[in-house]
C-alpha cells in the first residue's frame, strides 16, 4: 500500500468552524475529543497550523467522530457545503459570481490539490453543463472525505451561480478507494 497523503492544516480549521456552524460548539468539542488522543491533542492544543500538513488519518477521524455524533450517514457532505460557504465570502464571493462555471471547474484540480497532497486530478469535459472530475492518488481517503468532497464540488457550483446542481459519484469514492470520479451537471 502507498503511504498516505498528508491535508493543510487549514482544512481543519475550516471543517470545524463549520461543524460548529451546524451544531454549535458543544458539538464542535465532542467531535474532537471522539478523535485519537494525538489528532484531539493537536486540536485541542493549537498545534494544527492553516500553513502545516498533517495526516489524512486525523481528517479522516475527525469525519468519522462528526458522523458517529451526529448519527446522519450525510453529515460529511454537509460539512463539505458549509465549510466552502464558510470560505466564500467577501471579495471571494464577488469573484465567484464574474467567473463561469467552466473556469471554476477547471481551476477545482488546482484547488484540491493545494490542500490535499500528493494528489492527481483532473478534469474531463463532456459538453454544456456537464463534467467529470476524475481523483487519483487519495491514499486514505475512505468515504465520508469523498461525500465531504461531493458537498464542497456543490457548493462551489451554488456560489458560481448554478440554481440546481447535481453531484454524484460516478465510479470509486468508497472506503479503502484512493480514487474517485465525480459528474457534475448544471444549468
Amino acid at each position: 500500500m502507498s503511504q498516505e497523503i498528508e491535508v493543510r492544516g487549514t482544512t481543519f480549521v475550516s471543517v470545524l468552524g463549520a461543524i460548529e456552524d451546524l451544531k454549535g460548539a458543544d458539538f464542535r468539542a465532542q467531535v474532537i475529543q471522539g478523535m485519537s488522543t494525538e489528532a484531539s491533542e493537536a486540536l485541542t492544543l493549537g498545534a494544527v497550523i492553516a500553513t502545516g500538513w498533517y495526516p489524512i488519518r486525523w481528517y479522516r477521524e475527525l469525519f468519522a467522530s462528526g458522523v458517529e455524533a451526529s448519527g446522519e450517514l450525510m453529515f460529511a457532505r454537509q460539512v463539505g457545503q458549509a465549510s466552502i460557504k464558510r470560505e466564500v465570502n467577501g471579495v471571494h464571493r464577488l469573484l465567484f459570481k464574474v467567473i463561469s462555471v467552466d473556469t471554476l471547474q477547471r481551476q477545482g484540480a488546482r484547488f484540491f490539490q493545494s490542500y490535499f497532497r500528493p494528489t492527481d486530478v483532473t478534469l474531463e469535459r463532456l459538453g454544456p453543463g456537464h463534467g467529470v472530475t476524475r481523483y487519483e492518488g487519495c491514499v486514505g481517503f475512505d468515504r465520508n472525505l469523498w461525500l465531504e468532497q461531493l458537498g464542497c464540488v456543490e457548493e462551489f457550483l451554488v456560489q458560481a451561480g448554478v440554481k440546481v446542481p447535481r453531484v454524484r459519484i460516478r465510479s470509486g469514492g468508497g472506503n479503502g478507494d484512493d480514487r474517485c470520479e465525480i459528474e457534475t451537471r448544471w444549468k
